[in-house]
C-alpha cells in the first residue's frame, strides 16, 4: 500500500525513535550579518583591550535548540537537548557552499540550567558560525531538558551524547532521503517566500514588519512578541518572524520542490486567494523537477485547508493513489 506523507508546516516529534532522531526544535536567536557584527564587537569589549581582534563576521546566525534521541548511562532510550547555530545567509544571496562542523563540548556547570540551550546565545557560537561554521553544542546528559542526574567524567554517555546530537544535526540538514516517505501530498501549501511578497501588492506592509523584526533583532529583543497581519494575522517573536518570513527563504517549497524525489499531489482551494495561498499549489507542482509524477488539483468552492470540502479532497487523493497503483 502506497503511504502518503503529508507536509505540515510545523515541528513534530517521531513516532517511533531511534539514536540521533529528531524530536523538537526551538529557535533561540538570529541575527542578520551586521547585528552578528554589532554584537562581536560589543561582547568582545567587556572582556579584552582594544589590541585584541579577529576577522570580522562573515556571516549572520540563526541558533537552534534541538529535542533529539540517544540513550543513557544503561543503554536505554533517553531524550537530550542540545544547540545548533548555522550560518545565515540573506536574500539576495544564495548559500552556494557546504560548511562544516564544528562540535563545542562545554566545561562543567553545576546548574542544569548552565547550558547555552537555555542561557541563549553567547559570543563563542556569533564568532565561529560568522565565520561560516556549523556550531554544534551538546548539553550533556542530566543537563538541559535531559532527565535524571548528570553523569559526571564518564565518558561514555559524554560520547553518545556528542555522537547522536551530530546524527540529529543530519537529520534537521535534510542531507538524506527518507525511503520510508513513498509520495508527497500537501494540501493546501503555504508560500513562504521574501522575494514573493517584496513584488507583491502587500510589499509595503511586508517591508515595515521586516524592519520593525530587525530592530527588534537589533535591540537584543529577538524573542519578544510582535503583531503582524500579514502574511497571515498572528504574533510573532521577532525571531520567529524573520525566521519564517526573512531573506534567508528557509521554507519556501518552491526552493525545496527540486529535492522531492517521490510522486507528489497537491491539493488547494479556488477560495484560496491570499498572496500566501494562490498558485502555490501549482507553483510547488512546476518545482518538484526530479518528481516522476507531479501533478495539482484546485477544488472548486475550497476554502484553506479544504476543512468545507473533505468528501472531495478524499475523492481527489484516492482517486490519483489509484492511479499509481495502476
Amino acid at each position: 500500500m502506497v503511504q502518503a506523507a503529508f507536509i505540515l508546516m510545523i515541528n513534530i516529534g517521531l513516532l517511533f525513535s531511534y539514536r540521533g532522531d529528531l524530536v523538537s526544535t526551538e529557535i533561540l536567536a538570529t541575527r542578520n550579518v551586521n547585528n552578528t557584527q554589532t554584537y562581536i564587537e560589543q561582547e568582545l569589549a567587556q572582556i579584552v583591550t582594544d589590541m585584541f581582534s579577529i576577522d570580522p563576521a562573515q556571516y549572520g546566525y540563526w541558533m537552534y535548540k534541538i529535542t533529539y534521541e540517544t540513550i543513557d548511562i544503561y543503554g536505554d532510550p533517553h531524550i537530550a537537548t542540545g544547540t545548533i547555530s548555522y550560518p545565515r545567509v540573506d536574500w539576495p544571496d544564495v548559500p552556494d557552499q557546504a560548511f562544516p562542523i564544528m562540535s563545542y563540548q562545554h566545561g562543567t556547570v553545576v546548574e542544569k540550567s548552565d547550558v547555552t540551550s537555555v542561557i541563549g546565545e553567547w559570543i563563542l557560537p556569533a564568532i565561529l558560525t560568522g565565520s561560516g561554521y556549523v556550531y554544534v553544542e551538546p548539553d550533556y546528559l542530566g543537563l538541559g531538558d535531559s532527565e535524571g542526574m548528570h553523569p559526571y567524567q564518564l565518558k561514555e554517555p559524554y560520547g553518545t551524547a556528542v555522537v547522536d546530537m551530530l546524527r540529529a544535526v543530519r537529520y534537521y540538514a535534510a542531507f538524506e532521503n527518507d525511503p520510508r516517505v513513498q509520495v508527497v501530498i500537501p494540501i493546501s501549501p503555504v508560500r513562504l517566500s521574501y522575494s514573493y511578497y517584496m513584488n507583491s501588492a502587500d510589499a509595503e506592509e511586508f517591508q515595515n514588519n521586516l524592519e520593525l523584526a530587525d530592530q527588534m533583532e537589533a535591540d537584543g529583543r529577538a524573542l519578544d512578541l510582535m503583531k503582524v497581519n500579514f502574511p497571515i494575522t498572528q504574533f510573532f517573536s521577532a525571531a520567529s518572524y524573520l525566521d519564517k518570513h526573512g531573506p534567508g527563504e528557509r521554507y519556501n517549497l518552491v526552493d525545496l520542490g527540486p529535492r522531492i524525489h517521490v510522486p507528489i499531489l497537491a491539493l488547494a482551494g479556488s477560495l484560496e486567494t491570499h498572496t500566501r495561498l494562490v498558485d502555490m499549489a501549482s507553483d510547488l507542482v512546476l518545482s518538484a523537477v526530479n518528481s516522476p509524477s507531479a501533478s495539482y488539483e484546485i477544488i472548486k468552492g475550497g476554502d484553506h485547508s479544504l476543512q468545507n470540502r473533505k468528501n472531495e479532497a478524499s475523492k481527489a487523493v484516492l482517486k490519483w493513489v489509484t492511479n499509481l497503483k495502476s
